[in-house]
């Protein structure tokens, strides 16, 4: 019997507990009727802006102190100048000079040539392979593109990236 009675004690206690939750929820409703029935938010603009507008201006204010240092400008490990395009019968040939400022010493140095149009498109391509490039050299290099028939005239933009190479073990 204490069992049975201890049950419906504990479900009275459940419909309590179930009761003051309805009731707590019926009166926020009733306090904030006005708000929740025409649209507006509970939580107001006037509330949050101040706490929008702080961490706006907090970030600015990163954004600022990070434009204020000076940037390192990025070393070129490989400059190249006086690159030239020349029809050469049935090929088009591609020369110019290459320096090695990478701080390394290469036996073979693989560097791949894009070649684009004036519109940005990507109308070539090469292979420069160069030996024996050591670090602070200067070499010429001499290449063929792909295709092989590529029209130099139409060249607007190039560039040069070095692909791979082997280290000398020296």
């Amino acid at each position: 019997m204490n069992d049975i009675a201890s049950s419906e004690k504990s479900k009275g206690a459940n419909y309590i507990v179930w009761f003051l939750i309805i009731w707590c929820v019926g009166v926020f409703i009733f306090v904030n009727k006005d708000k929740l029935f025409k649209g507006e938010p509970w939580i107001t603009k006037k509330a949050t802006q101040p706490l929008v507008e702080s961490r706006i201006n907090q970030e600015y204010s990163k954004i600022q102190e990070t434009q204020k240092q000076p940037r390192k400008q990025p070393v070129d490990k490989f400059p190249y100048k006086n690159v030239s395009f020349t029809e050469v019968g049935f090929v088009t040939a591609v020369i110019g000079e290459i320096t090695n400022n990478s701080n390394k010493n290469y036996s073979m140095a693989n560097f791949l040539l894009s070649i684009y149009d004036k519109g940005g498109k990507l109308i070539g391509t090469g292979d420069i392979y160069i030996n024996n490039f050591l670090t602070g050299q200067t070499k010429t290099f001499k290449a063929a593109t792909m295709p092989i028939t590529m029209d130099a005239s139409k060249v607007s933009k190039y560039k040069i990236q070095f692909e791979s190479g082997i280290e000398n073990s020296d």
